[in-house]
């Protein structure tokens, strides 16, 4: 079943418009961000500067807990339709939170990039393992006294600098949290120049 982007089928769920829902677009070329712009139950209006083809399988990744399998019914000027293989919950798919126990986070891109990280007087080079546009996982070159709840800075290579707050240390890695969220463009932006 082909819906064109105008057809009166497309209308008749309720849509829920979204102006910038981020989320994780993964295909067959690949992962990159992409924005929702309007939403139903059984599919979603996407911007993404990916090649995307009618007929194409992909997925969108909305948070960690919440991944739902579409196909892409039309596609135009970086903008594609996507129909979901089953309904949606919207509410949750927008915005429903995970439980206490299990947190769900943004979604997150597996990359390699490296930069430094500052923690007081002590600095240590870095490698970007996975990025969201709210934190990061991190590899460490050197050991650093660092802790859950330490303030440090981090200078990504292509990316800039940033404050960012320590979420967790093991194993000479680290997760951080971003005192300010990425720009979306920007993260797509150094993840599509090949830093992914």
């Amino acid at each position: 079943m082909t819906i064109e982007p105008h057809s009166e089928s497309r209308r008749r769920d309720v849509r829920h418009v979204t102006t910038f829902k981020v989320a994780k677009l993964l295909g067959d070329r690949g992962e990159t961000l992409c924005i929702i712009r309007n939403l139903s139950a059984r599919g979603a209006r996407i911007e993404t500067n990916f090649l995307v083809e009618m007929g194409q399988r992909l997925q969108l990744q909305v948070r960690s807990d919440i991944t739902v399998p579409a196909t892409v019914r039309w596609s135009a000027d970086g903008s594609a339709g996507v129909e979901f293989d089953a309904p949606v919950d919207t509410a949750e798919f927008l915005g429903g939170a995970a439980d206490q126990l299990h947190p769900s986070r943004a979604p997150r891109f597996c990359a390699r990039g490296g930069g430094r990280l500052i923690a007081g007087c002590a600095e240590t080079r870095v490698f970007i393992e996975n990025i969201s546009l709210s934190g990061a996982g991190l590899g460490l070159a050197d050991p650093l006294p660092v802790a859950p709840g330490d303030v440090v800075e981090l200078i990504l290579d292509g990316l800039g600098d940033f404050t960012a707050v320590v979420r967790w240390t093991a194993d000479g890695r680290l997760g951080v949290k971003f005192s300010s969220a990425l720009h979306f463009r920007r993260l797509a932006a150094w993840l599509g120049a090949g830093a992914a």
